[in-house]
């Protein structure tokens, strides 16, 4: 019984033309045919997909093929970013081959042998050269050799690497390979085949990687040379990543190679590159012609839209103009303008979404503020013509009438408690039908308040779930009718909680003021008409109530905690 191991040495390139560095460490053999651990070890970086790859097995009587083995998965990380893959012999024999060739694609880039039995297959089998790339005694039996091959290989940047020493299935992951790693150059940004924002026009940054090799103005390796569709060569003798402006909407191409300090391409090569599209904006007037527009399509809207909501979460923003409403998610904070209710942007830009059927913008520029106090007048609309018309309402500010509400369905836990709570459907019903008020933004001041329990007028942002209405007031103004576009200018209260049973109240003209408490059922529990900026509240219980403050025409309302 024989075992043969190709444990000892391996051949690795330091700048191998396929980019890849793959070879075989280890092969493992009983010529009885008795071994299970019977084996072809492939090794090479980590994330190398072998399925281009095949193993070739050869007669060493006539030096001609008689198998193949086509490899497959990926190689995983064991050894400082390497690794090894193991295949048994029963895809090419039953037992050891004469001469097995590792082939990428169609071409030989290890050829291996024993007995010395193949001085006929290197001038005649698949372009092997005729000459004998580093005779290492393999085994026990004098003349055999590791041989590389590849007609018109040039053989100068070859290096011999250490394998990994280890038994089949158990890798030792102490051992280093050792040798001189190969260089690589690899575009991180963008990828390849992307489609980019039109701001990427403006400025485009192309990042990138280089390993094994110092990049310098003559003091390192080398430097690098690249092209922008095509066009002359630029030298670059750092790492930091490329600025391109000015690009035209369209597909570009970027090349990169890697060079030595006399300018002379690397051989083999290492290059990359990577093709891209810049997308255009379509301008379209208004927000009506921009739900019509193609989800994952770029737009800009000429005209004026008007903010009637904004929150911290995701940035987002709720827009409208005469035509129609949408809902702008800002998760990366594109827009670092900060937006009130009644401020007007135009030029708007961004991409088409569709999130769980609502139509959303995703911001692909900042804005600024065109105008402020824009008025905003809700629609009025009825349930029954929201549920059959939600397309034509979605995002808008809207007014439902005479509504009245019940708690969400709990499913009988007795987690409902007749208090607005946050992400919950609560039926709301009005003289045609009943829909559902979301309570979708939770830092609204109405949550933890009593749900009404009269008709009341309120107003709401449209929601839609796929498919399904869903109505969202902002605040407690929009249940207790106050125009927020009347707001009290400067408005401030203290201290709230109150403690003491006083509040002060001050505004930016400290007029006369007309004060209303309401408790979390509904009913009012205070009123007064004062100049005064100062409050005795001390008759009112500790609580949870809405306070409202008028002042010439212009309203205030808030949360009031009384402890």
């Amino acid at each position: 019984m024989k075992k043969l191991y190709f444990l000892a040495v391996a051949l690795l390139l330091t700048a191998f033309s396929y980019g890849q560095a793959v070879f075989i460490n280890e092969i493992h053999y009983d010529n009885a045919g008795s071994d299970v651990d019977e084996a072809i070890e492939i090794a090479g970086p980590a994330g190398t997909d072998l399925s281009t790859y095949s193993l070739v097995a050869y007669n060493g009587n006539n030096g001609g093929e008689y198998n193949t083995l086509t490899l497959s998965g990926v190689i995983s990380d064991q050894d400082n970013g390497y690794g090894t893959l193991h295949f048994p012999f029963t895809g090419l024999q039953n037992g050891a081959p004469d001469g097995i060739a590792l082939v990428y694609g169609a071409t030989v880039i290890q050829f291996l042998s024993y007995e010395g039995s193949f001085t006929a297959v290197d001038g005649v089998a698949n372009g092997m050269t005729s000459t004998d790339i580093g005779v290492a005694e393999i085994g026990t039996d004098a003349g055999e050799s590791l041989q590389l091959g590849g007609a018109g290989t040039d053989y100068t940047n070859f290096t011999w690497q250490e394998s990994m020493a280890h038994t089949m299935g158990a890798v030792n992951t102490n051992q280093d390979f050792g040798g001189t790693p190969m260089p690589s150059l690899a575009i991180t940004s963008p990828a390849d085949g992307s489609t980019l924002s039109p701001e990427a026009s403006v400025s485009l940054d192309i990042t990138f990687t280089v390993s094994n090799f110092t990049v310098a103005n003559g003091s390192g390796d080398g430097h690098i040379h690249y092209t922008v569709d095509g066009g002359s060569n630029i030298m670059k003798y750092d790492t930091d990543p490329i600025t391109l402006t000015g690009l035209s909407a369209g597909s570009h191409t970027i090349y990169m190679e890697l060079v030595d300090n006399s300018h002379n391409v690397l051989s083999p090569e290492v290059n990359t590159t990577v093709t891209f599209t810049i997308a255009a904006y379509t301008d379209v007037a208004n927000l009506a012609a921009l739900r019509a527009g193609t989800e994952g399509e770029y737009y800009r809207v000429t005209g004026q839209v008007v903010t009637t909501y904004t929150q911290t979460y995701r940035k987002q923003k709720w827009v409208q103009d005469a035509s129609a409403g949408v809902k702008i998610d800002d998760n990366s904070a594109v827009i670092t303008t900060e937006f009130a209710i009644g401020d007007a942007m135009i030029n708007l830009k961004g991409k088409l979404n569709i999130f769980n059927g609502l139509i959303q913008l995703i911001p692909t520029a900042d804005m600024a503020v065109a105008s402020s106090n824009n008025p905003i007048t809700p629609v009025a609309v009825s349930l029954s013509d929201l549920a059959a018309n939600l397309g034509d309402y979605e995002s808008e500010l809207i007014l439902i009438s005479a509504a009245t509400i019940a708690d969400w369905d709990d499913g009988g836990s007795g987690d409902a408690d007749g208090t607005f709570q946050t992400g919950k459907n609560y039926p709301l019903t009005d003289a045609s039908d009943t829909g559902n008020l979301r309570t979708n933004f939770y830092g609204a001041d109405y949550i933890g308040t009593a749900l009404p329990t009269i008709s009341r007028d309120y107003v709401c942002i449209v929601g839609n779930y796929n498919g399904d209405a869903q109505v969202t007031p902002r605040d407690a103004s929009d249940i207790l009718g106050v125009n927020k576009m009347n707001t009290i200018d400067s408005f401030s209260l203290y201290p709230n909680p109150v403690t003491n049973g006083v509040i002060t109240i001050t505004t930016k003209d400290n007029l006369s003021k007309n004060i209303q408490i309401f408790d979390i059922l509904g009913k009012q529990v205070f009123a007064q008409t004062t100049p005064k900026t100062s409050i005795d509240i001390s008759s009112i219980k500790r609580g949870i109530y809405i306070i409202k403050v008028e002042e010439a025409g212009h309203f205030a309302t808030r949360k009031l905690v009384v402890k």
